[in-house]
């Protein structure tokens, strides 16, 4: 009986040792990983890595059918201190389950090792568990499987000296059978439940089946290698912090969020596009002020611009040593302010929405100095967009390597601002532009030889918008010199050389990378300065992160500018055209809304309808460019059933017709121009429109709209090499509420050379349906349209180019194209330039 109870102690205590052993386990795991781990382990996320090598695939195994992977990137840096910029190339390939090659591609990198600033100091975003290699920052990757994908393989192909290795960790989509994402979900960690419920507004515990169906189906799964560890692939641990914990160490300091004024400095503020009081206050800077005398007066000058009018200019005495505070009352048509002083002011503005049921003046100005100082209304920002630019030397050229299309030229864009001569920093340097500029530009291949060479010359001239810095008011910025080339396809490397120092800011785009917008969300967002989609993406010369530790990397401020007038439409010298669509098909009559400007010409009455009273005698007056006669229509819309409309001519009937038509027009025949009575008797609820006659303020414009149900190609004629702008507007049921998505395309010749613009050949465009009707030929009834423009600028030469929209998805029904023409090939009728 005693060898029983041994027997059972024995067993009990073995039972305890083994249920200790995986705690125990997993405490000298930890233990192990603290040990590798940074100091503040705490802070890290940890994730395995695998370590790619030059002549060496690492190989996944896939489920068959993914849509897409994405593999993370993080380059080891064993060379010498600090870590500069390393590119570097990742190759994968695809095969299917007989190894056969599918496809295969590779991705160029860059990158460095980030320092953060932290309570304990700088302190890298990402590090390993190896201490001898510095981890480089992480860089994320997308790639789509070709169908049949059973593995994918990696490798490095290309690295700058100093990079040992590469560690990749790969992830495909979570793939769920319908009907099982609660099991899938009630396998997930809390940890993980808690971070994917992040995007939704209910505690991840109390979710509903359809969201926890959305959030597993975003689940991205780690996929591990094929083979044995430590001979067919590597292991490494990648620590990296939780959360961005804060600036970057090497980034300067913010600069001042307030512009300022000064001497040969304009500051401008683009305005709310509504009605309300808007307050400018222009304080005195404590350093600068002792340096206006009260003698010299100094003044301040206001310019406001409208929509589509002449800025209108103001100029004010400045008060010395307090604040000088300006108010408008705006209206919506009020675009830009443009401020210039004659001594430094720190510019402040501040907005207040009109009260319900107050009105506001029509744009009038006057002085505040009353207000009180903390009853400016609601602060205005005004954005101050800073542009990252390189100082490019006379001794000290700067190297451009990028890895673009090899079958075609990649466009480039080059801003250059030249320096003062002996520019030393925005705050201490000569005041004097040189006479000339001069850089030089040479495309190498790949293997170092020149395959283009091209020199740009310009005179600088002193800009009084951009500045390197808020106070530094006496350090000159020439007047940027923005250029696009079009180099050879080829072009691996691009050396830049300068004979005066200059600031230079270099872009690329591919070449069909299209041109998306959402309209009318991205033109709005652009004129208050947030940013659409790019066109245009920035990237940093070799070696960038040593140019920045020698201060050779500055931050030009480039504000908004204010909208200019065409000149052509100022000095009445364009008219708008409507080339036709083709295909030849059904179109319809449409009356648009139009609103007067100063830009009228009388020469388009024939297409100008105002709305006239019925059954009321009243004087109008018949009026044409020309001496003679006129030959006017009446436009009727009149309720359903039959009516008859008799129109009476200084009492004598001059027409009469009976219809069932619910809307229509009625030739009145020639007639002399100058003031007639007028009398049209018609059916209750009749509405009824009448050319020939110059409207005061409001007018309607009847234009020929397309069915848009096929995709429509208009040739356009380009006369010179000035930019030109077709308008398109797109028509939709009134009730819609759905944007509608359209693609453009242009039949574009290869381009070289240097332009001022590029011309984007596909396009994008997402167009939310507008809210007011129009005047429309019979249901359905139609909104005011939605305008978006695609630009063909001066990279093309004369010629004839061919536009192609389609519409892939949405309720529009109804489109038009305009564009403007300058007087040369004015025809005898024109339409309002107010038509887009």
């Amino acid at each position: 009986m005693r060898r029983v109870w041994r027997f059972l102690l024995l067993l009990m205590v073995a039972v305890c040792l083994g249920s200790l052993v995986s705690p125990m386990r997993s405490w000298l795991d930890q233990l192990a990983l603290r040990r590798e781990a940074p100091d503040d382990f705490a802070d890290h996320q940890v994730g395995i890595g695998y370590v790619l090598e030059r002549e060496r695939w690492t190989e996944f195994a896939l489920t068959p059918g993914l849509a897409q992977l994405r593999f993370v990137v993080n380059g080891g840096w064993v060379g010498a201190e600090p870590v500069p910029e390393v590119h570097f190339a990742v190759a994968y390939a695809f095969l299917n389950e007989n190894g056969d090659l599918l496809a295969a591609d590779q991705y160029h990198f860059r990158a460095g090792q980030g320092l953060f600033e932290t309570a304990a100091g700088p302190r890298p975003a990402v590090v390993f568990e190896d201490k001898t290699v510095t981890a480089l920052d992480p860089r994320l990757a997308t790639v789509v499987p070709p169908p049949g994908t059973t593995r994918i393989r990696f490798n490095v192909t290309d690295a700058d000296t100093g990079l040992g290795d590469v560690v990749v960790r790969l992830y495909a989509p979570n793939t769920l059978t319908p009907g099982t994402e609660n099991v899938a979900w009630l396998r997930l960690r809390q940890v993980e439940k808690q971070r994917l419920a992040r995007a939704t507004l209910e505690d991840y515990r109390f979710l509903p089946d359809r969201e926890i169906a959305s959030l597993v189906h975003n689940v991205w799964r780690p996929v591990g290698p094929i083979g044995i560890k430590d001979r067919d692939y590597f292991v490494r641990r990648v620590f990296t912090r939780r959360e961005n914990p804060g600036r970057q160490s090497d980034i300067e300091p913010p600069l001042l969020d307030l512009p300022v004024t000064a001497p040969g400095r304009i500051v401008t503020v683009p305005l709310p596009e509504q009605p309300g009081c808007f307050t400018v206050v222009l304080t005195p800077h404590a350093g600068f002020e002792a340096d206006t005398p009260l003698h010299q007066a100094p003044q301040v000058r206001w310019t406001l611009h409208r929509r589509d009018d002449t800025p209108t200019t103001r100029t004010e005495r400045l008060h010395h040593g307090r604040p000088t505070i300006w108010q408008v009352d705006l209206t919506a048509e009020h675009r830009f302010l443009e401020i210039a002083a004659d001594s430094v002011r720190v510019v402040q503005a501040y907005f207040t929405p009109p009260l319900a049921g107050a009105e506001l003046g029509a744009g009038a100005s006057g002085r505040g100095d009353d207000l009180p100082g903390t009853a400016y209304g609601v602060p205005f920002e005004t954005p101050l967009p800073r542009v990252e630019s390189w100082r490019l030397s006379t001794d000290q050229p700067l190297r451009f390597t990028f890895y673009g299309a090899t079958a075609q030229s990649t466009p480039l864009r080059f801003r250059f601002y030249t320096l003062p001569v002996d520019f030393v920093s925005a705050h201490e340097s000569a005041q004097v532009l040189p006479t000339y500029s001069r850089v030089s530009l040479s495309a190498r291949a790949g293997d170092g030889s020149v395959l283009r060479e091209q020199t740009l010359d310009w005179v600088p001239e002193v800009d009084a918008y951009d500045y390197l810095d808020p106070f530094a008011v006496e350090t000159p910025l020439a007047t940027l010199q923005e250029r696009v080339w079009h180099g050879p396809s080829a072009t691996r490397t691009l050396e830049i050389h300068a004979e005066q120092d200059c600031l230079v800011q270099v872009a690329l785009r591919l070449e069909d990378l299209p041109l998306v917008r959402r309209v009318p969300g991205d033109y709005r967002e652009a004129a208050s300065g947030e940013t659409a989609l790019p066109l245009w993406f920035p990237f940093a010369p070799d070696d960038a992160w040593r140019l920045r530790t020698e201060g050779r990397r500055l931050w030009v401020v480039r504000p908004l500018r204010p909208p200019q007038l065409d000149p052509e439409r100022v000095a009445g010298q364009a008219w708008v055209e409507a080339p036709p669509f083709q295909p030849a098909g059904p179109g319809r009559d449409l009356l648009l809304p139009r609103r007067r400007d100063r830009f009228f010409d009388q020469r388009s009455l024939a297409g100008c309808y105002l709305a006239i009273e019925p059954n009321r005698e009243q004087e109008l007056e018949l009026k044409h460019h020309l001496a003679g006669r006129v030959t006017p229509s009446l436009l009727f819309h009149q309720p359903e059933g039959i009516g008859t409309i008799r129109i009476f001519r200084e009492g004598v009937v001059l027409r009469e017709v009976t219809t069932s038509a619910v809307t229509g027009a009625i030739p009145l025949g020639p007639l002399p121009q100058g003031k007639q009575r007028f009398k049209v008797t018609a059916e209750p609820g009749s509405r009824l429109y009448l050319n020939y006659l110059e409207p005061s303020d409001r007018f309607l414009r009847q234009v020929m709209v397309r069915r848009f149900d096929r995709p429509l190609s208009v040739d356009i004629v380009k006369h010179a090499r000035e930019p030109v702008t077709v308008a398109v507007r797109l028509f939709a049921p009134l009730d819609a509420e759905a944007a509608t998505v359209v693609t453009t395309r242009l039949s574009l010749p290869p381009r070289a050379g240097f332009s001022e613009t590029v011309t984007p050949r596909l396009g994008r465009f997402e167009v939310a349906p507008a809210a007011l009707p129009i005047v429309s030929a019979g249901p359905p009834e139609l909104d005011e349209g939605t305008l978006f423009f695609v630009p063909l600028a001066d990279d093309l030469p004369p010629g004839t180019y061919r536009l192609t929209l389609e519409k892939q998805s949405g309720p529009a029904r109804f489109v038009r194209a305009t564009l403007g023409r300058p007087l040369a090939v004015k025809p005898t009728e024109v339409k309002p330039t107010s038509d887009y």
